[in-house]
């Protein structure tokens, strides 16, 4: 069996569209189906809804960011379900993220004068310089990373290497498009509007707002990384065999807190999604936000889902009656 591992911060973050406009060696590959896998159609994935009296009705689908496998039955299901909808709500709407590369450059990389050494305590700038090389990247490039980018640069590299090794792919096609990126273009060739609930000024604030201590931290597993397995990883490829068999219980268990983990990455976490799910909602309690009057599909990541303060527990205390899943193909959608 193939392992694939990835700490949970990057998985928490990793979105493939904005990633690559920074790490312009990193391309998603297109739609191409295992020929092992049947397909059918007409399952829907699991959802959850959403209802209160005068808003129209979210549809509510936990995403992973980005897929070790391209299973054909992942976009029979989200076509589907896209037919189903009159809007497509993501985290982050991704039209018109080439204009804004001066915005997620000013967030990710350190201005002139200024580089990734002065703002570490975990790593010395010479274990650094060897995760760089490892990585086969300029060491000058590297270093003009703030630690959040560093990070996430090395673990795609560390992925496409055991990918690579495997033979399940090319070093050109490391991943596949996540759940979120599949719904971006579906929503654009069925014409549904797509609805952001943030600016990418506000997502890579988010980031490079990130505790120093955990951006540290998280920086230190990383390169501890390449050379095996760290406590804070979890296999990406369960995850999305898990989302698959609609077992979320499984999904929250695999992307939960990770026994032996350092304080500082669970800090971390805890952060990204607290901030993101009160970003969330700030954006839906907008007056007329959404223009539509639904079923409007709401799609954020599924550790947005889970724990304390979620994302679900956000919306019910804002008013929405939350209908918990049940089996995909029975479920009837308002």
């Amino acid at each position: 069996m193939i392992l694939m591992m990835l700490s949970r911060a990057k998985y928490l973050i990793f979105n493939t569209t904005l990633i690559a406009c920074l790490l312009t060696a990193f391309s998603v590959g297109p739609a191409r189906a295992d020929s092992t896998i049947a397909l059918d159609s007409r399952d829907l994935p699991v959802v959850w809804i959403a209802s209160a009296q005068g808003r129209p009705t979210l549809i509510l689908l936990p995403t992973i960011h980005w897929l070790p496998f391209n299973d054909p039955r992942i976009d029979a299901r989200l076509s589907r379900l896209v037919d189903m909808v009159d809007a497509v709500v993501l985290e982050l709407s991704t039209a018109d993220l080439t204009a804004q590369r001066s915005v997620l450059i000013r967030h990710a990389l350190y201005p002139a004068g200024d580089n990734l050494t002065n703002h570490i305590n975990l790593i010395t700038p010479a274990e650094l310089a060897g995760c760089a090389l490892r990585e086969q990247r300029p060491l000058a490039q590297f270093f003009e990373f703030k630690p959040w980018l560093a990070a996430t640069s090395i673990e795609k590299h560390r992925v496409e290497l055991r990918r690579t090794a495997a033979g399940i792919v090319t070093a050109e096609r490391p991943v596949f498009a996540g759940i979120d990126d599949r719904l971006n273009a579906l929503a654009g060739r069925t014409q549904k509007p797509l609805i952001g609930l943030e600016t990418p000024e506000e997502a890579f604030a988010l980031l490079d707002s990130l505790p120093k201590s955990g951006q540290d931290a998280w920086l230190r597993d990383a390169c501890d990384g390449e050379n095996g397995q760290t406590p804070s990883e979890i296999s990406v490829v369960d995850v999305e065999r898990a989302w698959l068999s609609d077992n979320f219980v499984s999904v929250e268990r695999l992307i939960g807190n990770m026994p032996g983990e350092r304080p500082e990455l669970r800090s971390l976490n805890d952060y990204l999604i607290h901030a993101g799910n009160e970003l969330f909602i700030r954006t839906i309690e907008k007056d007329g936000y959404f223009h539509a009057r639904g079923p409007i599909l709401v799609a954020v990541g599924a550790a947005h889902f889970f724990g304390k303060n979620s994302f679900l527990d956000l919306l019910a205390a804002d008013g929405y009656q939350i209908q918990v899943p049940t089996r995909s193909a029975n479920q009837r959608l308002p």
